[in-house]
């Protein structure tokens, strides 16, 4: 970083700390009422959100019940921040007051397999506090993620990240890396519930409306033999539950293609099947549904 990006660094370092001391109660009520504020003042993703929830439980919601559900979505993300900053306060001894772990025998019979683990998330719940499982299990985590633009923030997320080590990798420069933490039979966090040009993707159908998804998951895991296992953080009362389901198992048809398609559809239905239980901590303000096919 240079001069400029340092003082940012600092400033944004300060602001965080400042927020970790807010107590919790007052988090979620100041969340409350800067989401419904931000709500108002930025029509462009009130309207993508809106939409998007709309489409998805097309038939089992009308305007009014998306509209408020939004609105708790927008809430759901200030609070996010503010978790984000009291994450800074905890240390592993601290894990069991603030985390319930279910389903931890579907991590282990994937450990076991000595292949390394792909663990398959999307932006739901808490994710960015996923990796303190890597702390406490002793498994050594790898994160993929797409940069920040600004040099200080990016920074200062990576760092948040790295607390209870591992690593992190830029997605553009991370194939090598992947390759090489699964070869040492490592973990890596992936997240696939982006918006995916038709070049990288194959069809999916997404919460009742086809798209495109990166395909990169199912050809790592096809060509690495590593499990691949959905696990989300999801906030619940004052702590958070971090689920974990069981590994995935991959298609084998005789065509690679068709089994890239089977795999990719199905690592999008255990991100949908999640969406569905928690609907008010997705990113429905993301453009899931940017590329599709014939357009």
């Amino acid at each position: 970083m240079n001069k400029k990006d340092r003082i940012y660094y600092g400033i944004i370092k300060i602001f965080v700390k400042f927020l970790s001391f807010i107590p919790r109660k007052a988090g979620r009520w100041f969340a409350e009422i800067m989401g419904h504020l931000w709500f108002v003042a930025d029509k462009r993703h009130r309207e993508i959100t809106i939409e998007n929830i709309s489409y998805a439980f097309a038939g089992e919601m009308n305007q009014i019940q998306a509209r408020i559900l939004a609105k708790k979505v927008f809430s759901h993300f200030i609070l996010f921040v503010f978790e984000v900053a009291w994450s800074m306060r905890i240390h592993l001894d601290d894990f069991h007051s603030h985390f319930e772990v279910t389903g931890f025998e579907n991590l282990k019979n994937a450990y076991n397999k000595n292949r390394g683990i792909i663990f398959l998330t999307g932006h739901i719940g808490v994710w960015e506090l996923a990796a303190i499982l890597g702390g406490k299990t002793g498994i050594p985590v790898n994160i993929v993620y797409r940069p920040i633009r600004a040099v200080a923030l990016n920074q200062f997320v990576n760092d948040i990240r790295l607390r209870f080590g591992g690593h992190v990798f830029p997605v553009k420069k991370a194939l090598a890396h992947i390759k090489k933490a699964l070869a040492k039979k490592e973990s890596l966090f992936l997240l696939m519930d982006q918006s995916t040009k038709s070049k990288k993707g194959s069809v999916v159908d997404f919460m009742n409306r086809q798209t495109f998804a990166n395909k990169g998951i199912a050809k790592l895991a096809m060509e690495s033999g590593a499990p691949v296992v959905p696990l989300f953080v999801i906030r619940k009362g004052s702590g958070y539950q971090i689920i974990i389901k069981p590994e995935i198992p991959l298609a084998t048809m005789e065509n690679e293609e068709e089994n890239i398609e089977i795999n990719t559809q199905n690592y999008t239905a255990a991100i949908e099947e999640i969406v569905r239980q928690y609907p008010d901590q997705y990113f429905w303000l993301h453009n899931r549904w940017k590329y599709q096919p014939g357009s």
